[in-house]
């Protein structure tokens, strides 16, 4: 909720409308959380925050995009009332287009089945849901050259189709491949900042698409000290989710 008010107050969002040209980096706080207890005061806060907002500047559209959805259902306690909140926040809007007011999910489908844990939830995503189709194996090759190529560099053509290969049917695996690719561009890097090229050297040299992830995190933690590396293993025990 505060995150919300926050970018709520964004210059770019209704930050001119709701706090003036002369707000000061010392009033941003205390404006949040003002803002926060508005949007807490019931499910049409939200639309009136926008619709005060209109009384400065009229006939505007307000997108409020929310990423990783999902982390809202692993809200437990206190932290869960106020998840619920933040969802009735997002619903009253639905279906009505005089409010110019539009809210975009988006996360993983294996989480689909919780919406049902807020009640008007799952009739709001039935009535607007947009799977998104998974790559090409054109497109992949596409997402492994276009950056390289966008900074003056290049990837070795076996590698890319190597690369979009092993992670053609596995989406999931993407973010392990963005990862290893720039592990392998900063090792290019040091050997021609000129002109940059991803080569076979540079996939060993950090462990392959398998291993970039494993490589880099053994590297981290044997930088710590042996405290600290019992810190880190208690702490990735307890944030380990493991589903069935």
């Amino acid at each position: 909720l505060r995150n919300l008010a926050k970018a709520l107050l964004a210059p770019e969002a209704l930050g001119p409308e709701l706090r003036g040209s002369a707000a000061t980096e010392a009033t941003t706080a205390v404006d949040e959380a003002m803002l926060e207890a508005d949007l807490r005061r019931g499910p049409l806060s939200l639309l009136e925050v926008a619709a005060q907002a209109r009384r400065v500047t009229p006939g505007f559209n307000l997108l409020v995009l929310v990423d990783q959805f999902e982390e809202l259902f692993t809200y437990a306690g206190h932290a869960a009332a106020d998840a619920e909140t933040f969802v009735e926040l997002l619903l009253p809007q639905r279906g009505r287009p005089e409010d110019r007011l539009f809210v975009a999910l988006t996360m993983r489908t294996d989480f689909l089945g919780n919406c049902t844990r807020f009640l008007e939830l799952p009739d709001a995503i039935n009535r607007a849901q947009y799977l998104t189709p998974r790559l090409t194996h054109t497109q992949l090759e596409a997402a492994i050259l276009g950056p390289a190529r966008v900074f003056g560099g290049d990837v070795e053509p076996p590698l890319v189709a190597e690369f979009a290969n092993a992670v053609a049917q596995t989406p999931d695996e993407l973010p392990v491949l963005q990862h290893a690719l720039a592990r392998m561009w900063r090792t290019a890097m040091t050997r021609n900042p000129r002109k940059p090229h991803v080569d076979a050297a540079c996939a060993h040299d950090v462990g392959g698409v398998k291993q970039a992830l494993d490589q880099h995190a053994e590297e981290v933690f044997a930088r710590l000290t042996e405290p600290q590396q019992r810190t880190a293993e208690a702490l990735f025990c307890a944030i380990t989710d493991t589903r069935v």
